[in-house]
């Protein structure tokens, strides 16, 4: 005698009812979170006014005077010197150069960015420069004090950079808002910050380069870094009009 097949069981009601609970809070989880994120996304009135570099950088600063200059320039971006992504990234930049009595040159580039989101802020120079295919060493940080202007000192990064027979050193600091970005955690968590209540900051890149002998010595290398670090001092320090305001945040 065969017994007939028995019918598959149905899951009992309250398994039911606990799938759907289930189900109706991960729902209403994620429209809070989308509705969350767009209130509390900061519009444009939430940036600060556009500021002009041009206008804040001077063509003569102590011993220092800005030439016009043959050498290529490191891009702002990773992407390269492509106008329309420095353009997507920067509100306005400069590239130019400066020179000192001994005719020592120093490159210059600043870079300007009105609003920082978390999907498009400041490139630090060591993605720029490895995007480029040049070596990165040496990076460290070191503190710049500016009495006449601030009362903390500025966190300088320095690195080391070389491709193809061309070695080059590099100093920058990152402002964003009234602080300056020492890693890109801290980028992140400041936006976060400013974002939550309803501030956008803005931010500069202000970066100075050399190019250097290949064979230049360690203490040499030092000298060359204090170089480029003392027109970046009397650059902020030029009392121009907004200058301070522009690469200090004050």
């Amino acid at each position: 005698m065969t017994q007939g097949l028995s019918k598959p069981h149905s899951p009992p009601l309250r398994l039911l009812e606990l799938e759907w609970r289930y189900v109706f809070a991960l729902l209403l989880g994620c429209i809070v979170a989308i509705v969350g994120a767009h209130w509390l996304r900061p519009d444009e009135a939430g940036a600060v006014p556009l500021m002009s570099v041009r206008n804040a950088i001077p063509s003569a600063v102590g011993d220092w005077r800005e030439v016009k200059s043959t050498l290529v320039q490191m891009p702002l971006t990773p992407q390269g010197d492509r106008s329309e992504a420095v353009a997507a990234t920067y509100d306005e930049s400069l590239l130019t150069t400066f020179v000192d009595p001994s005719g020592r040159q120093v490159m210059v580039a600043l870079a300007y960015g009105r609003s920082q989101r978390q999907e498009g802020k400041i490139h630090r120079p060591e993605l720029c420069y490895s995007s480029q295919g040049f070596s990165v060493e040496g990076l460290r940080s070191v503190s710049l004090a500016l009495p006449a202007v601030s009362d903390k000192a500025v966190p300088v990064n320095r690195l080391i950079t070389s491709s193809r027979g061309r070695r080059e050193i590099v100093s920058y600091w990152i402002r964003i808002g009234d602080g300056f970005s020492t890693n890109p955690v801290f980028t992140r968590l400041y936006i976060l910050k400013e974002g939550l209540m309803g501030r956008i900051p803005d931010g500069i890149l202000v970066r100075v380069s050399q190019i250097i002998p290949g064979d230049l010595n360690e203490e040499e290398t030092l000298k060359a870094f204090q170089l480029q670090e003392d027109l970046m001092k009397k650059l902020a320090m030029s009392g121009i009009e907004n200058s301070s305001r522009l690469l200090l945040g004050r």
